[in-house]
């Protein structure tokens, strides 16, 4: 495993979590604007 593929396996795992994390901030903003 080289340093090229170690790069690219970090950014997909870094842009998965970023996109989790903004599902979840949007999930608990749309869960406290919309009241049941």
């Amino acid at each position: 495993m080289n340093a090229d593929t170690l790069s690219e396996v970090i950014k997909l795992l870094l842009c998965r979590m970023k996109t989790f994390a903004a599902d979840r901030t949007s999930d608990l903003s749309t869960t406290t604007d919309t009241p049941t």
